[in-house]
């Protein structure tokens, strides 16, 4: 008997693997493109995934929609609501932000229940160590030591965001800079340890102004790894030769890779007007360097995911 069970049993799972993997298929398709702001094309393969109650793929969808409308439509809403009901907070406080959701006098869902009911389970979750829900509390209370409690808890989305909100709280009109303190210093050297793309392409950017090209070098390529779009055409404007500001990375500029990371780049994105060369380096290109850039092209793409803009959960 106990034989027959085991054998009904995975029988049963061996006939839900293939649905899992395909769903995990889907969502990982849709999360590519939805990182590579190609909002229309990520809705297909994140609403299959979202469909089996992928929680995830419930709210990136809703963010699809909504960024695609540029404003909350009813998919987007019930989708959001889906994600929610599963405890996704992020869905919770995009669903706190409208006041379009209940039309009918019945309707006891509003933004004032999302906002409230966000509060509630953010709070708990933080309490248990949820670094992700103590993000989340920041934008529900405007208060920066929840991006603090985050970022020093190993959320390095919210590490990289607290960053910016303190360059931007330095920001001098007259010169146009912002001044890394210390504290903020920190706080990026930690996104950046944790694995966050913006914050090694920031990070070595700083470190290559204060002449420390070996470190700017080493985060430069730890960034490459991740295919972050900065990273990525900041490597191919280096071997254009263009900026003179990383010759000390110990770089010596060629067409041939340039060409491949700009390859790199429209294979990722599509042909579009930001992914294009300039003429004058075009013009200068020898077949040679072409062939060159191709046999690079094809081999980066064997070990580094495609190009990624690396886009925040709670962006705009």
């Amino acid at each position: 008997m106990r034989a027959i069970t085991v054998l009904l049993f995975l029988g049963a799972w061996l006939l839900v693997l293939p649905q899992a993997q395909a769903d995990e298929s889907n969502f990982t398709t849709g999360m590519i493109l939805y990182n590579q702001n190609d909002w229309i094309n990520s809705q297909p393969p994140l609403k299959a995934a979202a469909e089996s109650g992928n929680r995830e793929a419930q709210y990136y969808l809703a963010e699809a929609l909504r960024l695609t409308n540029r404003y909350m439509t009813s998919e987007a809403a019930s989708w959001y609501v889906a994600a929610a009901e599963q405890g996704d907070v992020f869905a919770m406080l995009r669903l706190s932000s409208s006041d379009t959701l209940c039309i009918a006098k019945t309707c006891t869902k509003d933004n004032k229940f999302w906002k409230k009911r966000a509060l509630e389970v953010a709070k708990i979750k933080a309490s248990e160590g949820d670094n992700s829900a103590m993000y989340a509390l920041y934008f529900l209370t405007g208060d920066k030591k929840w991006l603090m409690k985050s970022a020093e808890a190993g959320n390095s989305e919210a590490g990289y965001f607290l960053v910016r909100l303190m360059l931007d709280d330095t920001w001098d009109r007259k010169t146009g800079r912002s001044t890394l303190s210390k504290p903020a210093r920190q706080y990026l050297e930690k996104a950046a340890s944790d694995g966050n793309p913006h914050a090694m392409a920031l990070l070595s950017g700083f470190l290559n102004e204060e002449g420390d090209y070996q470190s700017a070098k080493k985060w430069l390529e730890r960034c490459l790894e991740t295919s972050h779009y900065d990273c990525i055409l900041r490597m191919e404007m280096i071997h254009q030769g263009d900026f003179e500001r990383y010759n000390e990375l110990d770089y010596n500029p060629e067409k041939a890779i340039a060409y491949g990371f700009f390859l790199f780049r429209v294979d990722s994105l599509a042909p579009a007007p930001e992914t294009d060369l300039m003429p004058e380096f075009r013009e200068s290109l020898t077949d040679e360097d072409k062939a060159r850039g191709e046999a690079f092209l094809n081999e980066w793409k064997k070990t580094h995911p495609p190009v990624s803009y690396h886009v925040r959960k709670f962006g705009f």
